[in-house]
C-alpha cells in the first residue's frame, strides 16, 4: 500500500545529472614535450574514429537489411493462397531509416555534409571534391581542417549560390 512516509518530501538535490565532452585531438602540450608521442595519440584517436564509422555503418546495414527484409515478407507470395497485409508503416519505416542515416551523415555512402577525413597516419584532409574544390590539408588536427573547409566553403561556394 501507499505510505506517504516511504518518500521524501522533495526530490531536490537526490539526483545528479553530468555530461562530458571528451576531446578528441591529443593535448597541445603533449606536441612540445614528445612530439613522437603526440603523433602516435593522434593516429590513436583517427583510428578511433575510424571504428566508430565502421560500427556505425554496420549497425545500419543490419537494419535496413531489416527493413527490407520485411518487405521482402508483405511483398512475396505465400504459395498457400493467403492475402498479405502491405500497410504505410512498412514505406514509413523505409523513409524514416533513410532520414535517420542522412542526418547521421555516415562516411560517404551518402551525400554529406562535410568530408575532413583522417589519413592513416593521423593528419585530417578537408576534401571539398563534391563541391568542385580542392583537397585541403594535411593539418595537425581536426579543428583545424574544419575550419579550412568552412573557410573555403563560405568564400568560394557559398557565395556563389547567394
Amino acid at each position: 500500500m501507499y505510505n506517504p512516509s516511504d518518500y521524501p518530501l522533495s526530490l531536490q538535490g537526490l539526483f545528479n545529472v553530468e555530461w562530458d565532452f571528451p576531446n578528441v585531438e591529443p593535448p597541445d602540450y603533449l606536441l612540445h614535450l614528445n612530439p613522437a608521442i603526440y603523433e602516435q595519440e593522434r593516429a590513436r584517436v583517427a583510428n578511433r574514429f575510424e571504428e566508430a564509422v565502421q560500427l556505425a555503418e554496420q549497425a545500419f546495414i543490419a537494419e535496413f537489411a531489416k527493413v527490407i527484409q520485411h518487405l521482402t515478407e508483405r511483398l512475396s507470395n505465400t504459395g498457400d493462397g493467403d492475402r498479405k497485409i502491405f500497410r504505410d508503416t512498412a514505406i514509413t519505416n523505409l523513409t524514416e531509416f533513410f532520414e535517420r542515416f542522412r542526418q547521421l551523415n555516415v562516411r560517404s555512402n551518402v551525400e554529406r555534409a562535410s568530408h575532413v577525413e583522417p589519413d592513416p597516419v593521423g593528419h585530417w584532409w578537408a576534401d571539398l571534391a563534391p563541391v568542385g574544390g580542392p583537397l585541403l590539408g594535411p593539418f595537425d588536427r581536426r579543428s583545424e581542417a574544419l575550419q579550412a573547409e568552412s573557410t573555403w566553403l563560405e568564400t568560394n561556394w557559398l557565395a556563389k549560390t547567394k
